[in-house]
């Protein structure tokens, strides 16, 4: 996570001069206690370097600081590698099979 009260993750500001990019997220972590505290794992690349790793962001800084395949260096957005790969796309989530597995899950507590 980031350092002190920054919004910048660790990675970016231990590398100033790499560009990243999150690539997707693998999976939301759910903190049933806080929902606060829920976080996604997402893919991360080093652009300078071709390195692929995870991280955990919260959903607010992906969805509004850290946005998909958008590039950034320290932090900052850059238009180095523009992303060619986007199309839109339109998908249904049956959310009913969410809610099932979670009610299951918490039930073994």
């Amino acid at each position: 996570m980031s350092k002190g009260k920054s919004i910048i993750p660790d990675f970016m500001s231990d590398n100033p001069d790499d560009t990243f990019k999150f690539l997707f997220p693998l999976k939301l972590i759910l903190d049933e206690d806080k929902f606060g505290n829920s976080h996604y794992e997402v893919v991360v690349k080093n652009m300078s370097k071709s390195e692929v790793f995870t991280y955990q962001v919260s959903p607010e800084l992906l969805f509004t600081h850290f946005p998909l395949y958008k590039s950034f260096k320290n932090g900052e957005k850059t238009e180095y590698h523009p992303s060619k790969e986007i199309f839109g796309k339109i998908f249904t989530i049956d959310s009913t099979l969410i809610n099932n597995s979670v009610e299951k899950n918490s039930m073994n507590y």
